[in-house]
């Protein structure tokens, strides 16, 4: 016989399972990123280690008047900030990118949540798969960068504007663009939520530079000109002239012909888009958080596929969109895992120099992997509207 006091743990650990669950996780996802702490990659030695002396160096906040690095003003005032503690660089550095991390976790189970009826377990596994994939923990706690910011931010504004609160999703859209320009990626499917719901302003849009410009004012304050503000994202669309920056997509395949193709590149990629657009209307399709989801995970998938200067790291919202997808339809798991196996597999070719000449193959896997998932998603339109 098991003793009462055996009992009552026993029924305590499974009325608390979830939270008990949650817990584990979350201290698992803290332990696996303290092991990368101390790795320093050749973007942290050469520019994000740099920009943050140069902060120390010039004033911290005041150092704002100055263009440090190509990032927007919101991460470099909180580098700013992280100036004035008693903290090492480079860990303040990365510290920043694993709390959105969990944020990001957080607010991808919360749309786990929402799209599967309120399914708890879902959720959980939601905010465990996110929390410790290998490309979320490589991005913040390994490479530094900051791709869950945004990230996070354009989760919270899908959560928001699914739940009818437009005004809060457009002031977090704005938080993203302010910390990266790649949440254009994500906008196609706000028009579409636009035009299909009619439900709020257009000029709700313009909230989005207005909440950036707003987040810029402590370098407008430390005496920047608000021109120089607004030509950062100007100044990144012209830093790389190449089809490819080592993102697995066509142009992998089919060469670095960057004077020839970009420019047909982008126009391409608009008029996919446009299809796209075209048949979400055509056929009154419904603002579902399913829908919403899966064509979240296709627009910023199209931009990454066809677009020029594709970093590995641009398909970071997609890859955790995926995961969001996969736990509310099963079908789509393989699809989530192999890309995940694609995108990490690039990571490991920059972050520990493996062999780059499968940029190649990966790129043809990629590519197979978007155009099924296009063709099984719009596919599955048509039985929408039958219904």
């Amino acid at each position: 016989m098991i003793a009462k006091k055996e009992q009552k743990f026993i029924s305590w650990i499974e009325q608390n399972v979830i939270m008990i669950f949650f817990i584990v996780v979350t201290v698992l996802a803290v332990w696996v990123r303290g092991f990368c702490l101390d790795a320093v990659s050749s973007d942290m030695e050469s520019f994000l280690l740099p920009w943050y002396e140069n902060l120390q160096q010039n004033g911290g906040f005041k150092a704002l008047a100055l263009q440090l690095g190509d990032y927007n003003v919101p991460y470099v005032a909180i580098l700013a900030f992280l100036t004035y503690l008693p903290v090492e660089p480079m860990y303040a550095i990365k510290i920043v990118s694993i709390i959105f991390d969990f944020l990001l976790a957080v607010f991808g189970a919360l749309l786990v949540y929402y799209a599967s009826g309120k399914n708890e377990l879902k959720a959980l596994l939601g905010y465990t798969f996110i929390l410790l994939s290998p490309i979320v923990v490589l991005n913040s706690a390994f490479w530094g960068q900051c791709d869950a910011v945004y990230s996070a931010f354009v989760v919270m504004a899908m959560l928001c504007i699914l739940k009818d609160k437009e005004l809060l999703s457009f002031i977090l859209l704005g938080c993203a663009f302010a910390f990266k320009l790649q949440f254009i990626f994500i906008l196609p499917v706000f028009c579409l939520i636009y035009l299909r719901k009619k439900s709020f302003s257009i000029l709700y849009f313009l909230l989005i530079p207005l909440t950036n410009v707003v987040l810029c004012l402590p370098a407008i304050m430390a005496g920047r000109p608000i021109t120089d503000v607004v030509s950062i994202y100007v100044n990144q669309t012209s830093t790389y002239e190449h089809m490819t920056m080592n993102y697995p997509n066509l142009y992998a395949v089919i060469g670095d012909y960057y004077e020839q193709l970009h420019t047909l590149a982008i126009i391409f990629t608009i008029i996919l888009l446009g299809i796209g657009a075209f048949i979400i209307i055509y056929k009154k399709v419904e603002i579902t958080c399913q829908n919403v989801i899966w064509l979240s995970i296709w627009s910023v998938w199209t931009c990454v596929m066809f677009l020029p200067a594709m970093h590995e790291r641009y398909g970071f919202l997609m890859e955790c969109l995926l995961i969001v997808n996969a736990l509310i339809y099963k079908k789509n798991i393989l699809t989530a895992l192999m890309v995940q196996a694609v995108t990490f597999y690039t990571y490991a070719m920059y972050l520990f120099g493996s062999n780059s000449e499968f940029l190649f193959h990966l790129g043809i896997i990629n590519f197979l992997l978007y155009l099924w998932f296009t063709i099984q998603k719009f596919g599955e339109l048509r039985l929408q509207v039958d219904k």
